[in-house]
């Protein structure tokens, strides 16, 4: 089924009034229409849809890689590391499509296309923040800024991400992943202060030995090191952590301390005893840079044979859901974890690794049961 629309077209005359110039019928398939769009915005498409050049606005010159620069360097609203995510989207996916097209000259065809040949390549969720945090918002600072008539953007369908919290290591899996790390790289303590402590990866790769009380086994989680993009150009940067309740004081277990002193004498030993930074390079007092220490883990985690799901936040999850089976309450777990309420911890961060507490809940039942002598 197609959708037909006629549109007549008028000229001023010099007395005034208006005489009709003719009459123009455009037609486009019903199917590629998304559900959400408006009869007055498919209106819209049809009366423009066989515009000459001269009908565009004045600015189309400006092409979407002058837009992006400008629209991107405003947005100081955005944390560092968010923002850098959607410079280097930006230039590896999207540029490439219509990064030298004129604002005017992009069409919601152009979208959709970048967005069904990623599909093959990109998670759900990426392909979402290509085509919505970027392209559309974009458009959007565009269209408020007069550059262009129309968001096109509006009328690409963007597929939906299903909520997947992620989910907690195994017993099974904690143990390989420990093993691989410890046998096969000096960093192997990342693996244990992760799921000992709840640290965020940034959170962890900021750490200085100033930051660990061993005496009064504490951790005080200050500042955050992540990577950030200027002018296209990427590096690492200390920043303060996520929100002002990520700044905060950890109580560790003893057995942690233990393992942290065994590392600070191996490290001593290999000549890098007056290091500051916990997690240091090799050859350096410097901070790994966050995407080499994501690909180390990822090669601890393929060596230990642990799902391909699992990354680096898992271990956070895994620690929440840690100190919920260990019957620590939720208010007490925001304090360590630095969550602003226990809703987020309760919805993503708790997960039931076992139908233990279920079976338990139906054994209760059922001596609750038997105690009122309910048949």
């Amino acid at each position: 089924m197609n959708v037909a629309v006629s549109t007549t077209t008028y000229t001023e005359c010099p007395q005034g009034g208006a005489v009709s110039q003719g009459i123009s019928t455009n037609t486009i398939p019903a199917n590629a229409i998304p559900a959400s769009v408006a009869f007055s915005d498919i209106l819209y498409i049809l009366q423009n849809s066989s515009s000459s050049a001269s009908d565009k606005k004045r600015g189309s010159t400006r092409t979407y890689d002058n837009l992006f620069t400008e629209w991107i360097a405003g947005k100081t609203n955005l944390k560092p590391t968010t923002k850098y995510k959607y410079e280097y989207l930006y230039q590896l996916h999207v540029k490439p499509y219509i990064g030298d097209k004129s604002l005017c000259d992009i069409t919601a065809k152009d979208i959709s296309q970048l967005v069904q040949d990623k599909k093959a390549v990109l998670a759900t969720a990426v392909i979402r923040d290509i085509a919505s945090c970027i392209i559309r918002q974009s458009l959007h600072y565009a269209e408020g800024l007069g550059y262009i008539e129309r968001n096109v953007a509006r009328f690409v369908d963007i597929p939906t991400v299903s909520q997947n919290h992620g989910r907690a290591l195994t017993n099974t899996e904690i143990n390989a992943l420990r093993q691989t790390a410890y046998a096969s790289h000096r960093l192997g303590i990342a693996v244990d202060l992760l799921i000992y402590t709840g640290m965020r990866k940034g959170e962890l790769l900021a750490l200085t030995w100033d930051d660990i009380d061993m005496d009064n086994k504490e951790i005080h989680v200050n500042k955050s090191w992540i990577r950030v993009c200027t002018n296209g150009n990427a590096r690492g940067e200390l920043t303060t952590p996520k929100t002002k309740k990520s700044i905060r004081v950890i109580a560790v277990p003893s057995v942690l301390i233990e393992r942290l002193r065994s590392y600070k004498e191996r490290e001593t030993e290999e000549g890098r005893g007056d290091r500051k930074i916990v997690l240091c390079q090799k050859h350096a007092d410097k901070h790994l840079s966050p995407n080499n220490f994501e690909r180390l883990f990822r090669q601890w985690k393929d060596a230990a044979g642990v799902g391909k799901e699992i990354h680096i936040h898992s271990l956070r999850h895994t620690y929440c859901t840690l100190m919920n089976e260990a019957g620590v309450d939720n208010w007490t777990l925001i304090q360590q974890t630095g969550h602003t309420d226990t809703r987020m911890l309760e919805m993503v961060y708790l997960h039931q690794r076992t139908k233990e507490a279920q079976h338990s809940a139906a054994t209760k039942l059922e001596g609750k049961l038997k105690e009122l002598q309910i048949a």
